[in-house]
């Protein structure tokens, strides 16, 4: 009986001290990811050398490509419509998205514009 008994105790021990290393090592990856996550993103419709950055930044957790077109739809229009860019409808649109998530700095998404594009906006409303 004697030498089940230690053997359960050294099983029992054996098992904590796993624990408490598992424990501490899941927190240090949550913390990592959650920095990560927390990391930011500026957002910049570009044509040529004009260059008009969204205010505020997204976190990198939850950028998406409905998160941008969301603020960018936030920018008033001339029109009063809704904005077209041709660019946010192409395969090279989620690529840039792809890039920043898997980066691991602070980002900035550049969309690229056409003239007309960046005019139908009307930038006087806000700070930009």
């Amino acid at each position: 009986m004697s030498k089940v008994s230690i053997a359960a105790d050294i099983a029992g021990i054996s098992s904590a001290i796993f624990s408490l290393f598992a424990w501490i090592k899941a927190r240090q990856i949550e913390r990592e990811l959650y920095g990560e996550r927390a990391k930011t993103v500026k957002i910049a419709l570009v044509h040529g050398g004009q260059i008009k950055e969204l205010p505020g930044s997204v976190r990198r957790g939850q950028l998406t490509r409905a998160e941008i077109l969301g603020r960018i739809g936030m920018i008033p229009t001339k029109a009063g419509g809704r904005f077209i860019i041709a660019y946010v409808n192409s395969p090279s649109f989620l690529e840039d998205i792809e890039k920043v998530l898997d980066s691991r700095s602070n980002a900035i998404i550049r969309i690229p514009c056409t003239q007309q594009e960046i005019e139908q906006f009307d930038f006087s409303r806000n700070q930009f």
